[in-house]
Formats: C-alpha cells, structure tokens, sequence
C-alpha cells in the first residue's frame, strides 16, 4: 500500500473543505431563492419545509362505545381503523331501496 505524504494529505483535506464549502453556498442559495418565491410559489416553499418539521400528522385518541354500552378510550392505530368506520356507517346509511316514493307526472313549461 502506498503511503501518501503530509503535503498530498493536507491537500486531500483542503479539496474535502472546498468542497463542503460549495456544498454549503448552493444550498444557502437554493433557500434563499425558494424564500424569496415563497409568496408567488407556496407549493414549493412547502416541499422544502415539511420534511424538516418535527411534528407528524396524527389521528387523536378515539373515545368508543361497545355494543353493551360500555365506553373506551382508543389509542392504537390498529384499533382506530376499526373504530372510525363504524362511526361513520352508522352516520351514513343507505336508504331503503323498498321504500321508493311515487313522483306525480308534471309538466314543466322552460318557455316561460
């Protein structure tokens, strides 16, 4: 193995600080460039901040009532996807098919 001398050492190193520093002044202008948009391109704006926000988008705790009344605090995820659906299609049901009303036969004049 070759061995590589201090001068070519400290230049290896000076190349890596270059480098970085270039690093550094493209992503300092990228982001003043999106922050000076911001206002006329928001989309953009957003793209460049949500992965950096430490907060995540959560369902709260769920309170539940069983089928003997009893009611429960739902905390798992697991447990919410069942308890959200249940909620929902009691909010939202079908109407009864049998059920149908008869409409009278009208006329309508558009004309007028």
């Amino acid at each position: 193995m070759a061995e590589i001398s201090g001068n070519e050492r400290s230049g290896q190193i000076q190349g890596v600080y270059e480098e970085a520093a270039i690093s550094r002044k493209l992503q300092k202008d990228g982001e003043k460039s999106i922050a000076k948009d911001a206002k006329t391109n928001a989309k953009k704006f957003w793209r460049h901040v949500r992965p950096k926000m430490k907060t995540s988008v959560r369902i709260s705790d769920l309170k539940s009532e069983t089928d003997d009344g009893k009611k429960s605090l739902v905390k798992k995820d697991v447990d919410k996807t069942q308890t959200l659906p249940d909620f929902f299609s009691s909010v939202f049901t079908r109407a009864a098919i049998t059920e149908i009303p008869e409409l009278e036969d009208k006329i309508i004049d558009l004309a007028s």
